[in-house]
């Protein structure tokens, strides 16, 4: 058995599926996005669903969808490309033998992007 899907909420699904195809290498499965959904699937077949969020709704504080490099030469590369992107970027941090750092995504998502040694990684362009 597999993980399938990922369903999050955004404020703002168009910008959030932009955000997410440009930076972390997602494409659009539906074709395109619209205001309330979104479907997005990345190289080895993960899709991700973004439906708009509710009014009142919100995630709890340290909600997050995390990212891991193979090396951490690439979560430095990830976190300046972001950077010269003009995205909300929080500094290189090392916690418990790791090094990663966390973003917010339009829409409302936070996002960590992380090198653990020894874990499994995720391939971002």
């Amino acid at each position: 058995m597999h993980l399938n899907h990922l369903h999050l909420s955004s404020t703002d699904v168009v910008a959030s599926s932009a955000f997410l195809c440009e930076h972390f290498g997602f494409s659009l499965s539906t074709g395109h996005a619209t205001k309330a959904f979104a479907a997005l699937e990345d190289s080895e077949g993960f899709s991700v669903v973004l439906m708009a969020l509710k009014p009142g709704e919100s995630y709890p504080e340290m909600f997050h969808v995390g990212f891991l490099l193979q090396e951490e030469q690439a979560v430095h590369a990830q976190h300046e490309k972001l950077l010269q992107g003009g995205i909300d970027v929080g500094p290189l941090e090392m916690s418990r033998g790791a090094l990663r750092f966390y973003c917010k995504a339009p829409g409302g998502l936070l996002i960590e992007v992380g090198h653990a040694p020894g874990a499994v990684e995720t391939t971002v362009p």
